[in-house]
């Protein structure tokens, strides 16, 4: 009898960033994550986080332990019960260079897979960056809602673009379901971490 198939992983990754408040201001986040098998609940960027928010919202409203760190993810980083949300990040395999179903097909090696990473803060930074493939020369690309406040001492905290039209996608976009719902799954958490 042979060993059953195994699954492919999902094109798309979740993160629960988490601000550790004793640790030192350098060392502060902690991530919980939830990587996801490759099947119909993974196959929507949108959906999924759509399917995730509503978790949420039913766990803090139905129950009191409910704690996205247990519930929600399969990996989390060492941190203290102290420890505060402070948003939600996505990795997906689908980008500007084309779907994941497409680029398997294309990629001849692990570095000519291009990778995007949203990020939503919840005091409503937003960040998206890029990793081309090698038709791109692997370029990393990142934009910031927000200005670096770091570019003020000469000293800027990483190499960005400051974007302010991030906050302003408009629905015709292929990303803004994937905006809204990671909003909507951040303010989900942030509210019901709160109210403990």
């Amino acid at each position: 009898m042979g060993a059953a198939p195994q699954r492919p992983l999902a094109p798309h990754g979740v993160a629960f960033f988490y601000l550790e408040p004793k640790a030192p201001q350098f060392d502060q986040l902690r991530t919980a994550t939830r990587i996801l098998l490759g099947d119909d609940e993974a196959a929507s960027l949108p959906h999924l986080l759509y399917g995730l928010a509503r978790h949420a919202r039913d766990g803090f409203s139905t129950d009191p332990t409910f704690d996205p760190r247990v519930a929600m993810a399969n990996r989390v980083d060492g941190m203290s019960r102290s420890a505060v949300f402070a948003g939600v990040g996505v990795v997906s395999l689908d980008t500007p260079h084309g779907s994941w179903r497409d680029a398997q097909h294309r990629a001849r090696g692990e570095q000519d897979l291009p990778g995007r990473c949203y990020a939503r803060l919840i005091d409503g930074t937003m960040l998206l960056m890029d990793r081309g493939g090698e038709p791109q020369f692997n370029a990393l690309t990142v934009e910031c809602s927000v200005q670096d406040g770091n570019t003020q001492y000469d000293t800027p905290s990483m190499l960005w673009r400051w974007n302010p039209v991030l906050a302003e996608t408009a629905e015709s976009d292929p990303t803004f379901h994937v905006w809204r719902w990671i909003g909507e799954l951040g303010r989900i958490i942030d509210h019901g971490s709160r109210s403990r």
